[in-house]
């Protein structure tokens, strides 16, 4: 099963959202420069989802294998239960606003900038939050990031971005350290539940 991308993602944040986010309502003097910011943003942002199917082939004691990739995690075999398929996920503000955002230098518009990536990928997330209701209704869905246990580590997003294909079709990449770029993107895996669950991407 080949992952699916979604990259027609509506993304437009409007000048009151930025400015309460920010908290700047009483910078006035800041409004005219967030505003130029947003006019960029809103006409090249561009986030993006990458996620697929993956059966699970084999469990052990404290590891599942998928597609002959084993996932070596106490934790997370526990949270799997009886799950017969997970959905590896990646979701990101885009490489047009990461890129974007990384080449500022000062560093009051590097944080505003970084503000507008994460509310597209806020949105991205949103969008797939809806995406996955119509297309895998599943029921109930938790969420798990590498990082989240503490047995599965942050060098796991590895495995999700082997799961996946080639993340780079969306401009998402692994640092050597693991760490994702562009930095506003998170990867992670989806799966039913019975358990009462909260989704990861708080608002």
């Amino acid at each position: 099963m080949s992952a699916t991308v979604l990259d027609q993602i509506p993304f437009e944040v409007t000048l009151d959202a930025l400015i309460g986010r920010l908290k700047l309502q009483n910078r006035p003097s800041t409004h005219e420069d967030l505003a130029q910011l947003l006019q960029f943003a809103n006409s090249k942002g561009h986030p993006k989802v990458m996620y697929r199917e993956a059966l699970i082939a084999e469990k052990g004691e404290d590891f599942i294998i998928i597609d002959g990739i084993k996932l070596t995690s106490s934790g997370l075999r526990e949270k799997l239960g009886q799950v017969d398929r997970i959905y590896p996920f990646i979701v990101t503000c885009g490489v047009e606003l990461g890129d974007w955002a990384a080449s500022f230098t000062g560093t009051f518009t590097k944080y505003c900038a970084g503000a507008i990536c994460e509310l597209a990928m806020f949105s991205a997330s949103n969008y797939f939050n809806d995406h996955f209701k119509e297309h895998h209704p599943v029921g109930k869905v938790a969420t798990l990031r590498p990082g989240s246990l503490r047995d599965w580590t942050i060098r796991d997003q590895e495995q999700i971005f082997t799961l996946l294909g080639d993340p780079s079709t969306i401009g998402v990449t692994l640092t050597e350290r693991c760490m994702m770029s562009p930095i506003k993107s998170v990867s992670g895996i989806r799966y039913a539940t019975d358990e009462e669950v909260e989704d990861v991407h708080h608002h």
